[in-house]
């Protein structure tokens, strides 16, 4: 088992998350009472690893909800654009705050759900994860979204208006710089999550190839279900 860690005392294998020797008792790390948001974020820029051993560590996984409200914006904001772009419904301002809250609900479920997914396949292979880690990873693992969120969205409303919704006309056909620019930038924000999220995984089981095939799947997924999910008005037919 690549994630578990010797004890220096007894020669014990323990899980890597373990703080005590479940053998003879001895100390194998310090105590981590909480994340420190901040100081978390920097470290995924500087020293991944060293980021999610600290989450893994914590006793509370806080933040996790508040993280996750934030996100569900840009989860909303990309499932309105991707059903505009590809005519699946035709947004209209009139449904954005009920779509919103599909979106909390959605995004959610969507986290907690793939969390529980991603536990009971690594149960499968053998390899021992936490759900409370697991869904932690996740939501963490997607915090340059939040500066999509934060930056890119309110860039794009305010370059585009209620055009970068609904595409109608195309932002590309407003402003061609500004749109290539600010599509490029989402893309980055995109790769970097998956870096992101391959480094938490791998983190946690200690597998290379299996950490870069489920953040690949965790990205691929997150990205359909933007799609795929239903949003108001909802098409009927008949």
């Amino acid at each position: 088992m690549k994630n578990s860690i010797e004890c220096p005392n007894c020669g014990h294998k323990n899980n890597s998350i373990d703080r005590v020797c479940k053998n003879c008792h001895f100390y194998l790390r310090e105590k981590i009472a909480n994340i420190d948001l901040w100081t978390t974020f920097w470290k995924m820029l500087e020293t991944p690893r060293k980021a999610f051993q600290n989450i893994f560590f914590a006793e509370k996984k806080n933040y996790v909800f508040i993280l996750l409200f934030v996100l569900s914006f840009k989860f909303c904001f990309n499932g309105l654009v991707l059903a505009n772009i590809t005519k699946k419904n035709i947004f209209v301002f009139d449904e954005f705050y009920f779509n919103l809250l599909l979106s909390f609900g959605y995004f959610f479920l969507f986290i907690f759900l793939f969390s529980l997914f991603y536990k009971l396949t690594s149960k499968i292979f053998g390899i021992y994860v936490r759900y409370k880690d697991s869904y932690t990873l996740f939501t963490y693992s997607l915090w340059p979204m939040i500066f999509a969120v934060v930056i890119l969205s309110l860039l794009q409303y305010a370059l585009f208006g209620e055009f970068y919704f609904t595409f109608n006309p195309s932002p590309f056909i407003i402003k061609p710089f500004a749109a290539y620019v600010l599509l490029a930038l989402e893309a980055l924000t995109i790769l970097f999550t998956l870096y992101l999220a391959i480094w938490g995984i791998y983190v946690q089981t200690g597998y290379k190839i299996y950490a870069f095939v489920f953040g690949v799947i965790f990205i691929v997924l997150l990205h359909l279900a933007q799609y795929l999910l239903p949003f108001a008005p909802f098409a009927i037919n008949l």
